[in-house]
């Protein structure tokens, strides 16, 4: 089934990229769905950054914006990160959350927000905080957006 399909099927709103840039291409959809949890994480390739994943579900599963397995790859010592507590609207839905930049010695960008129905993750690892944060004001919802949704499909990198 084409990721276009199985985004088109997803009853809670999955948060994405709408305008992939040309270095950026979806490779993977992971779909959990139980009792406890309902979340949708995309997975993305590219040829500027090491990796990047973006996660939507219903019911906060309380973990730290950037995964503990991508801290543990880390062959220096990590820096303190810069850390924001921030309020965003991500296509018309407000969200609270953090943000956590590691600039040294890797690239290491991630994400937390809550609103009162879903909560939105992710981690970018080889960006710059800039581009992580351009990249984080354009997510919008992907569902009910063929149009969309088709580019996911689409061979890019």
């Amino acid at each position: 089934m084409a990721l276009s399909e199985t985004l088109a099927e997803i009853k809670i709103p999955v948060y994405g990229i709408v305008d992939l840039p040309d270095h950026l291409a979806c490779n993977g959809l992971f779909v959990n769905n139980t009792d406890v949890h309902e979340r949708v994480t995309l997975l993305f390739k590219s040829t500027r950054w090491l990796s990047l994943q973006i996660e939507t579900g219903i019911n906060d599963v309380r973990r730290g914006p950037v995964p503990s397995s991508m801290l543990k790859m880390q062959r220096q010592p990590l820096r303190i990160p810069f850390v924001w507590d921030v309020t965003v609207t991500l296509d018309g839905r407000p969200f609270c959350g953090t943000i956590h930049y590691y600039a040294s010695p890797v690239k290491l960008f991630g994400f937390q927000f809550k609103s009162e129905e879903l909560f939105l993750s992710g981690f970018f690892h080889g960006t710059s905080c800039d581009e992580g944060i351009e990249l984080l004001e354009g997510l919008q919802v992907l569902n009910g957006r063929a149009d969309v949704i088709k580019q996911y499909d689409e061979p890019r990198v």
